[in-house]
């Protein structure tokens, strides 16, 4: 007769559980002797693909763990103010990055992330809003998404740049591609934001994800 036996593997990333079933066969001892079927066990990705970021929704507040900010006027750039952008001050929760908002300001933000030594490719996520106060909006202030080495040094032309001429009323979700092949590097995912000397404009930031595509 068929006999199953139940086999459960455990992965450390959370519990996946794959039951395989194996048929073994048992007859009389007269009977031709039988060896075992093989099991073919199905190509598992572990991990694949792998959120790199911490805090995406900048939900932790300020101080921050997970966020680094930079401004040369010391603007905490993490930011809960309920009211701006009106009216939807955030994406989701309560918090959002909020760089310029000045004249002649530089700011950043960024998180350092260590990208698996398998990652074959590097995605980035992010919502943003734009407001302006520029009477003919274009390209007068900018952010950019940046990949930098930790020394600060882009690692590759910008993921993506914004500028004043972006400004709307409601939040936009943004995905785009690493070129480079960044595995297992320590990098940084960084927003920065630069306005000239009058009409400032706002860059709003919230739920910002990182994925790694990675070989299974």
């Amino acid at each position: 007769m068929f006999k199953p036996s139940w086999i459960a593997l455990t992965l450390a990333s959370g519990v996946l559980g794959i039951a395989l079933m194996a048929l073994q066969l048992t007859s009389a001892p007269s009977a031709r002797a039988q060896g075992p079927a093989p099991i073919y066990l199905p190509h598992i990705g572990v991990n694949c693909p792998k959120l790199l970021i911490q805090d995406p929704g900048f939900e932790a507040g300020t101080p921050n763990a997970s966020w680094a900010v930079s401004s040369t006027l010391s603007s905490a750039i993490i930011d809960s103010t309920s009211t701006i952008p009106s009216p939807n001050p955030t994406n989701t929760g309560l918090w959002k990055a909020w760089l310029g908002g000045n004249d002649s300001v530089s700011e950043s933000i960024w998180q350092t992330i260590t990208v698996p030594a398998n990652t074959t490719s590097l995605q980035v996520s992010f919502w943003r809003r734009v407001t302006t106060q520029e009477p003919n909006p274009l390209i007068n202030d900018s952010l950019a998404v940046l990949l930098r080495n930790t020394s600060g040094v882009p690692l590759e032309a910008a993921l993506y740049t914004l500028f004043d001429g972006d400004a709307g009323s409601t939040w936009v979700q943004h995905t785009v591609s690493a070129i480079g092949n960044y595995a297992g590097q320590t990098i940084h995912l960084a927003f920065l934001a630069q306005t000239d000397t009058t009409d400032a404009t706002n860059f709003f930031i919230d739920d910002v994800m990182v994925f790694a595509g990675c070989a299974p």
